[in-house]
């Protein structure tokens, strides 16, 4: 049994056609590249993959709508497109949504032989952040309501 080694690599995307609000769902697309080394022709490795779990920095920056984990086949070269909604939990500077990609069961399935895997997944824009602005409300009003008089309004004029 040979040692085979998965790399991934990872490149987010958001589909921010206008500025980034908190509360607003945007597309995120996740390309995962595998790359095989010392595979075969035809060898591919079973990939799961893991969107926002496990990275303390993102528990209060973004809401994932949408299957937050799943599995692929991994070949050698291909790319995998992950798409999903995320919303925004708060305004300021993010860091970008990230995904961990690990083996699934640990073996390639080849014609002649199963392999080992290791598997280490890469984030090519790891310390990018974007900026999310504040939700905008419609329009606020401020409304003078007179207060009813206090007892001790009262009270004060009979001790003077």
């Amino acid at each position: 049994m040979g040692g085979l080694k998965a790399l991934n690599s990872v490149v987010t995307t958001l589909d921010q056609k206008n500025e980034l609000l908190a509360g607003q769902p945007v597309l995120c697309t996740f390309r995962v590249q595998t790359v095989l080394h010392g595979s075969h022709s035809g060898e591919r490795c079973r990939m799961r993959y893991i969107i926002g779990e496990g990275v303390h920095s993102q528990l209060d920056a973004w809401l994932v709508s949408g299957s937050c984990h799943g599995e692929f086949d991994g070949e050698d070269g291909t790319i995998t497109k992950i798409t999903v909604s995320v919303i925004a939990l708060r305004h300021g500077e993010l860091p970008l949504p990230q995904i961990t990609v690990e083996r699934d069961d640990g073996l390639v399935d080849s014609p002649s032989v199963r392999w080992a895997v290791s598997c280490e997944t890469y984030q090519e824009q790891g310390a990018e952040r974007v900026t999310v602005l504040p939700r905008v409300a419609g329009s606020t009003f401020g409304i003078s309501i007179p207060l009813p008089s206090r007892e001790t309004d009262h009270l004060e004029d009979l001790i003077t």
